[in-house]
């Protein structure tokens, strides 16, 4: 498997682990904007079979969650690349 697809299946299933198993429910203010941005990747992720077998029922929570997980990570990477370590937590 490619590293990307690695990475990115990665990402799913920190996506299906918390599905149904919600340690922290985090409540935040977005811009409508954002929300309408996300809202219209909703008919596309729809169309992808293979999100839709991994995620499972795509809603806008879904797809904000996969959004959350991948922005993290790239933060995280960008941190590190500039030599500004992260905390490592671990994840059940």
């Amino acid at each position: 498997m490619p590293a990307a697809d690695a990475r990115q299946e990665g990402e799913f299933e920190m996506v299906r682990k918390r599905k149904g198993n919600i340690t922290a429910l985090v409540n935040i203010r977005a811009d409508a904007g954002l929300v309408a941005r996300v809202d219209a990747l909703l008919p596309a992720i729809t169309a992808d079979a293979e999100l839709v077998a991994t995620i499972g029922r795509v809603t806008r929570s879904a797809v904000i969650r996969l959004a959350l997980v991948r922005g993290v990570k790239s933060l995280e990477r960008s941190t590190e690349a500039k030599g500004r370590p992260t905390a490592s937590v671990a994840l059940p």
